[in-house]
């Protein structure tokens, strides 16, 4: 970052700057994937985590996560790997040992399909994503909606033989009735106040998927009210014309906190 890239007070650099450079990188991943620049349409979502100022560096990176038929869904990612030291000189600066997580953001760009000259999505591939999406919503639409319709809109989603584990691996629920009592339990013993989750990304595997998505709850239990985030990983399997999931397993940012 140059000194013309500070906007505020203390050399602080915009955090527009850092959306500029995610432009940049979304541009490069529609030309590898698409053969085009495309359009970016819009973010659905950005963190600024830490200050950046002249003087640093910064490495960005970004993945496509969602293919749709003319959408590109990505994720971004902006580090900051060196630092000054104008406490030592003007020209000093240290390499950091761990980069510094500045900013993340989630979006969506646009390539129209006369203008798709590399990407080739399978009919049946793009099918299936559209399938496992549909479920996970279906899923949490199901333990976060009426109460009493939990176990019936549940048991067609799950396997017979699924297996949740909770953080840390550990085992929770094993077989599709103890993983519905495990998602009913929850809804019977807290309030809930808000839940909100992301689309989730897709692996398709050979008869099976992988999907992955950050969540964000608020909730009261035992009456102290709650705010968590992180993230659910899904497995999931065909059975006949239809997508079920078989295990999950949830990653929390950390330790539960009080809502304020």
């Amino acid at each position: 970052m140059s000194a013309s890239d500070a906007h505020y007070g203390g050399n602080l650099v915009d955090g527009a700057r850092m959306l500029a450079l995610f432009g940049d990188v979304a541009t490069e991943l529609l030309i590898r994937a698409d053969g085009d620049e495309g359009l970016f349409a819009g973010y659905a979502s950005v963190e600024f985590l830490a200050p950046v100022y002249a003087g640093d560096y910064i490495e960005a990176e970004g993945r496509i996560v969602r293919f749709g038929n003319t959408s590109r869904e990505m994720t971004f990612e902006a580090r900051k790997v060196v630092a000054p030291r104008p406490d030592l000189s003007d020209s000093a600066a240290d390499a950091l040992a761990e980069p510094v997580v500045v900013t993340r953001a989630r979006g969506t760009c646009v390539v129209s399909r006369d203008k798709q000259r590399l990407c080739q999505i399978p009919a049946h591939e793009s099918a299936d994503r559209e399938a496992i999406r549909d479920l996970v919503g279906r899923v949490n639409a199901a333990w976060t909606g009426e109460r009493e319709r939990i176990v019936e809109r549940l048991s067609g989603l799950l396997s017979d033989d699924m297996v949740i584990r909770g953080p840390g691996f550990v085992e929770q629920s094993r077989g599709r009735a103890a993983c519905i009592d495990s998602y009913a339990g929850f809804a019977s013993a807290a309030e809930l106040h808000a839940f909100e989750s992301e689309e989730p990304a897709i692996d398709l595997l050979d008869g099976g998927a992988i999907a992955t998505y950050r969540w964000t709850i608020e909730y009261t239990l035992g009456g102290e009210r709650k705010r968590e985030s992180g993230y659910d990983a899904l497995a999931l399997r065909r059975d006949g014309d239809r997508w079920q999931v078989s295990w999950r397993t949830m990653l929390p940012d950390g330790e539960d906190r009080a809502a304020r």
